[in-house]
């Protein structure tokens, strides 16, 4: 009889090992999801902020003038 209940025991904490793992595994997911989507979204709020600023309608034209134009410093 009493090695009947240890083994019970034992199974029922292996189950709740298992189930505490898949519940902590579900979790991490869900985590990882929500940076992912919080990050685009991030993104994408930044890339439109981006578009109002005075500057914006000229920036093709600055990184071209800044590619053309590079300085390199030089040291004596």
């Amino acid at each position: 009889m009493e090695f009947d209940d240890e083994l019970a025991t034992e199974s029922l904490d292996e189950s709740n090992a298992k189930s505490a793992l898949e519940k902590l595994q579900s979790t991490r997911k869900h985590v990882i999801y929500c940076y992912v989507v919080n990050y685009h979204l991030c993104f994408l709020f930044f890339q439109e902020d981006r578009k109002t600023l005075p500057i914006y309608p000229y920036r093709d034209e600055l990184l071209k003038a800044i590619n053309e134009h590079q300085v390199f410093p030089c040291y004596i």
